[in-house]
């Protein structure tokens, strides 16, 4: 599917950057930590240039984690170590994480048109998403809109009408911060 030689380049490069044993992908090279935003960006750059085995890796890894909890899932902790696919300790859940997550799950089953084998982690990320709008108030605004792309395919207007509420009631540090934001909800309607 890629367009060009730099594209070639660019995708071969984010998958030097996977580890072979765990599916997740580093920050940089050389280094251990990554983020679930960053392993969903990775996600979306391989479902779009078809390279399955490489987006199922991360995806794998995540889902992994999700069924080995004996706990209510409450989110993934945003940041990760490479080396051993688990969580570093003392990391909290992001709302903007999980809803990229979401977002690049969906991309991966509209490309290769994969229903099931993600259900589990898929409903979890939903039902999530769905709990932490009652309280989006206490999420930051680009994690809000985040929400609120993730969320469009799967919820009642009662739900995406709470996100945009909280979304325009966030304070921002500045008038370029309110712009941004604003443009990501938009894009996302």
């Amino acid at each position: 599917m890629a367009t060009s030689p730099e594209l070639d380049l660019c995708v071969l490069f984010v998958e030097s950057l996977l580890d072979p044993v765990t599916g997740l992908v580093a920050v940089c090279e050389g280094e251990d930590g990554t983020s679930v935003y960053h392993n969903a960006l990775a996600v979306l750059a391989f479902a779009h240039e078809g390279r399955r085995a490489a987006a199922e890796g991360v995806l794998d890894c995540f889902d992994r984690n999700l069924r080995a909890s004996r706990d209510q899932f409450q989110g993934f902790p945003h940041l990760w170590n490479v080396r051993t696919g688990l969580p570093n300790g003392g990391s909290v859940p992001w709302e903007g994480d999980a809803a990229h997550l979401l977002l690049a799950l969906d991309y991966y089953q509209q490309i290769f048109g994969e229903r099931t084998k993600y259900r589990v982690l898929k409903d979890g990320l939903v039902a999530l998403l769905s709990q932490r709008a009652a309280l989006c108030e206490l999420v930051v605004a680009e994690g809000v809109a985040a929400m609120y792309a993730a969320m469009m395919p799967y919820t009642r207007t009662r739900i995406l009408s709470r996100l945009r509420q909280c979304f325009f009631n966030c304070e921002y540090i500045s008038g370029a911060d309110c712009k941004h934001n604003l443009l990501h909800v938009i894009l996302a309607a």
